[in-house]
C-alpha cells in the first residue's frame, strides 16, 4: 500500500471513530432524554438506547476489525433471538376458550387519577362481553395498589364492573399481586378458599401478555383458557408487543 493510501486509511479510521463518538452521545442523550420524559413506560427504549451507546463507544474506541465483526455478530444474533420470542408472542396472543370455564380471572394493569388506564379498560370490555353471554361466571380481578395509583387495581375493576351491572356479590377482589405470577398464584388460592373450581380458569388479559400468562400458570399447575383482550392504539401495541419479549425473558429466568 503506498505512503497516500495508507494516510487516507487512518484519516478515514479516524473519520469512522468520530462518527461513531458522536453518535454514541446522541444515542444517549436520546435514552436519557426518554426516561426523563415518561419514566417506566419508556424504559424498553431507554435501555435499547444504552445497549446502542455501549456498542458505539466500543467502535469509537477501537480500530479492530475483528472487534467490529464480533459486534455485529452479537447484534444480528440478538434481533434473530428477538424475533423467535415476538414471534411466540404473537402467536399466543388470540383468545383460546376451552368448554365453560366457570371462573374468570381479569389480570390488573395501571390505574390513572380518573380510573382505569386504557390497557386496564380494553381487559375489562372484554370481559364484559364475555359475561354477557356467560352471566353465571364468577370473577376474580387480581392486582395491588401500586405507588404511584390512587387505588388498588382490583378495587378500580370491582367499581368498573359494578357499574356496568355485574352483581357485586359475584366478583372476587384480590388485592395483594403485584405481578403477573402473583395475580395466578393468589387469584387460584382466592377461588379455592372460597369454594369454587380452578380447573380450566379463563384469564382475561391483553393480546401481548398471554404467552407469559400461560408459561406461569404451567409452572402453578393451572389449566387455563384465555381471553385476549385488544392494545388501545397501534402505537401501544407497537409498544407493548415489542416490550413483552423482554418481560417473556424475565419471566423465564426469575419467576417460579
Amino acid at each position: 500500500m503506498s505512503a497516500g493510501k495508507r494516510v487516507r486509511s487512518r484519516s478515514a479510521g479516524k473519520g469512522g471513530r468520530m462518527i461513531a463518538l458522536i453518535a454514541a452521545i446522541l444515542c444517549a442523550a436520546l435514552g436519557a432524554g426518554l426516561y426523563q420524559w415518561r419514566g417506566r413506560p419508556m424504559l424498553f427504549a431507554t435501555i435499547v438506547c444504552a445497549a446502542g451507546t455501549v456498542w458505539l463507544l466500543l467502535w469509537a474506541a477501537t480500530g479492530s476489525r475483528p472487534l467490529h465483526r464480533a459486534l455485529i455478530a452479537l447484534v444480528l444474533l440478538a434481533v434473530a433471538c428477538f424475533g423467535v420470542l415476538e414471534g411466540l408472542v404473537i402467536a399466543n396472543s388470540r383468545s383460546q376458550v376451552k368448554d365453560e370455564p366457570e371462573s374468570m380471572v381479569i389480570l390488573g394493569a395501571m390505574v390513572w387519577a380518573n380510573g382505569p388506564s386504557p390497557i386496564l379498560r380494553a381487559r375489562l370490555n372484554t370481559a364484559l362481553a364475555y359475561w354477557e353471554e356467560h352471566p353465571d361466571v364468577i370473577i376474580v380481578v387480581s392486582g395491588a395498589q401500586g405507588s404511584d395509583e390512587p387505588e388498588s387495581e382490583a378495587q378500580a375493576m370491582y367499581d368498573y364492573l359494578t357499574n356496568r351491572g355485574v352483581p357485586a356479590d359475584q366478583i372476587l377482589l384480590e388485592e395483594q399481586a403485584t405481578n403477573t405470577m402473583e395475580n395466578l398464584e393468589y387469584s387460584a388460592a382466592l377461588l379455592e378458599e372460597q369454594g369454587y373450581s380452578t380447573d380450566n380458569l379463563l384469564v382475561v388479559s391483553s393480546g401481548f401478555h398471554l404467552n407469559r400468562v400461560k408459561l406461569l400458570a404451567g409452572r402453578l399447575g393451572l389449566e387455563i383458557s384465555t381471553l385476549s383482550a385488544p392494545a388501545p392504539d397501534w402505537r401501544s401495541r407497537i409498544y407493548y408487543y415489542a416490550r413483552e419479549t423482554m418481560a417473556l425473558v424475565k419471566s423465564w429466568a426469575f419467576d417460579r
